[in-house]
């Protein structure tokens, strides 16, 4: 499934959109309903300009148990320009001390929606993630 998930998200990011769609079409018929897998064709979807499709794998996925992949849900939700539930679905996140929570800076400091957004700031800080945390880090550990 992991190669799946990877090779779907690299087609979508090269833009290689036939590709993620034939990704898509290949996953076994059990895994096609897994959020992780869902979470992808809701990324593809958003891609490709059918935010209809992609805004209602969105919604089901954010219905559904609360065990939801959340990290690649908050990729879906700034696709659709949802910033606001993706900043509640990193709280979710940092509620779970999940093993994810560090990409929550690794992957969406660089998002033009996230990038001086207030809320996701005071999130960083909270967290400790916050450019100043990180810098001492680097520092202490000698990484500069």
């Amino acid at each position: 499934m992991f190669a799946f998930m990877a090779l779907i998200e690299a087609y979508i990011e090269d833009g290689q959109y036939s590709q993620a769609r034939a990704t898509l079409e290949k996953v076994p018929g059990e895994l096609k309903q897994h959020p992780s897998i869902k979470s992808r064709e809701g990324l593809y979807h958003a891609a490709v300009g059918n935010d209809e499709k992609a805004r209602q794998i969105y919604q089901g996925i954010i219905n559904s148990a609360p065990a939801v992949p959340v990290a690649i849900s908050c990729s879906l939700a700034l696709a659709l320009g949802e910033v606001e539930g993706a900043l509640d679905l990193m709280e979710v996140l940092a509620e779970k001390k999940a093993w994810s929570l560090p990409w929550t800076r690794g992957i969406y400091r660089r998002n033009d929606m996230l990038e001086n957004h207030p809320r996701y700031l005071d999130f960083l800080e909270r967290i400790g993630l916050d450019d100043e945390s990180v810098s001492m880090l680097q520092a202490e550990l000698g990484l500069e």
